[in-house]
């Protein structure tokens, strides 16, 4: 993360409306609250994935505010990441309703900020894998979204995450329920997981990409930090993507690197100049 005084560093031009996809980075490449973050990056990327991490540090009313004022002043749109450590598979049920209450209250706090998705963690990942042991997980989970889609918006704007176990394991609850997925090529990569049957299988529900390096079985990373036969399958995954493509990286040094990496992976012929860009001016691109 740079600062130099009271200047915020700047990408050297912006992205907005240029890739063939939806261009976004997490709300935590500066070191501040959501909307400063959200203020500083609006003139370079078309969408923020708003992190809420933790179950125990939600926005206050006062940031609801600040954020929707931002978001309506520049026209910028926001994915919300709910929770990490909401257990929306949990055996205890005590606790899985309660974290679906917390999870249903951070969705109707957001609403003014009119977000396109909102990505879900099933977890944790079944202790027993076998067909009853796998039966009874999905029989949590699917009582848990129950709850958590107690309200709007639509299930297909709820996005389930690619994480650290099979995605077969989590698919017939993301049929059952009509939700999205949130494909994290990142994790896929880093756990062992091919992402292209899961893209040939689902690509019509594979609205959000999260993207970021890999390498030596660490993720997160820059995105020029990517093994280069990653790079290659990326490549492949984003010709003809045209949802959201979020670099999950946490600081300034990371964005400006995965954004110039991302220009070259693309290429020069899916970057629109600046005269044929999409509109970005005014709110009414976010869905109500």
């Amino acid at each position: 993360m740079q600062h130099r005084g009271d200047k915020t560093a700047e990408l050297e031009k912006s992205y907005r409306g240029r890739f063939p996809f939806r261009i976004a980075t997490t709300s935590y490449i500066y070191p501040d609250r959501i909307a400063p973050n959200l203020r500083a990056l609006a003139p370079f990327v078309d969408e923020v994935e708003v992190l809420l991490f933790e179950k125990s540090s939600p926005p206050s009313a006062g940031e609801i505010r600040e954020v929707a004022a931002v978001l309506d002043a520049s026209g910028l749109t926001v994915n919300v990441h709910l929770p990490l450590d909401a257990a929306l598979a949990a055996e205890d049920a005590k606790q899985r309703r309660a974290d679906v209450r917390l999870v249903r209250q951070l969705i109707d706090q957001t609403r003014p900020w009119h977000p396109t998705s909102y990505c879900l963690h099933i977890t944790p990942a079944p202790a027993d894998t076998a067909p009853g042991g796998l039966d009874r997980w999905r029989r949590r989970a699917a009582d848990a979204l129950v709850g958590v889609l107690d309200g709007p918006p639509a299930p297909q704007r709820f996005t389930v995450e690619t994480l650290d176990y099979p995605f077969a394991w989590a698919e017939p609850l993301v049929e059952e329920f009509g939700l999205s997925i949130c494909a994290d090529l990142g994790h896929l990569f880093v756990h062992g997981f091919d992402p292209m049957p899961l893209f040939e299988r689902h690509r019509r529900r594979i609205t959000v990409i999260h993207l970021h390096g890999v390498a030596g079985g660490k993720d997160h990373l820059p995105l020029n930090r990517i093994e280069s036969a990653f790079a290659a399958t990326t490549r492949r995954i984003l010709e003809g993507f045209s949802g959201v493509v979020s670099l999950e990286v946490f600081s300034f040094g990371a964005l400006a690197a995965s954004l110039r990496f991302l220009e070259g992976l693309v290429g020069p012929q899916q970057i629109k100049s600046r005269s044929d860009s999409i509109p970005t001016d005014g709110p009414s691109r976010r869905p109500r």
